[in-house]
């Protein structure tokens, strides 16, 4: 990620200013839709990191779609802070910051939870009720199956810096280096 510091003060800068105005969720609706909108339709994007197309026209796009969409006054002039200050390229960079200071503020915490199999109902209970008791924190489960793992999982805390390697693969490493020893 270039330009990690920028990225993160943008991101808790605007997470602050929807807390402070209790907008929060509106600022993360907001984001979501002009990512969707902006950033995830290439000619879009491409339109927005064009030096070939003037800033005052951007701005007057940007306007016209906090009109249609009802854009919160406060995102439309983070949006236009990114244009005036050239980091309109950082504008998925910052949702993802924007998303980790989003959770802090709402008490949740994300947590990539990678599985050789999909969990059933009940083991994603039981691992979300284990999670939840054991940070506090209401979470955010994003699962993903990787047949690589053969058995086992995964648990990735990004916020927390913390990697949990419950693999059959990670358990074979580890008894062939105090084997090796």
């Amino acid at each position: 990620m270039k330009h990690s510091s920028i990225v993160l003060k943008y991101a808790q800068a605007l997470a602050l200013y929807g807390q402070k105005n209790r907008l929060l969720e509106k600022i993360k609706g907001d984001y979501e839709t002009m990512r969707r909108l902006l950033w995830d339709n290439r000619e879009a994007r491409f339109y927005f990191l064009s030096s070939h197309v003037e800033r005052e026209e951007k701005r007057a796009l940007l306007a016209e779609c906090k009109e249609l969409l009802g854009l919160d006054g406060g995102f439309l002039y983070f949006l236009i802070l990114l244009l005036e200050d050239n980091q309109f390229n950082a504008f998925s960079d910052i949702y993802e910051k924007f998303l980790d200071s989003y959770n802090v503020y709402a008490n949740q915490l994300s947590v990539k939870v990678t599985t050789a199999f999909s969990l059933t109902d009940t083991e994603e209970k039981t691992l979300s009720k284990t999670l939840k008791d054991m940070f506090g924190k209401d979470l955010i489960l994003e699962k993903e199956v990787d047949s690589k793992l053969y058995a086992g999982a995964e648990i990735f805390v990004e916020s927390e810096d913390l990697k949990i390697n419950l693999s059959v693969r990670s358990a074979l490493g580890r008894l062939k280096e105090v084997l090796s020893q």
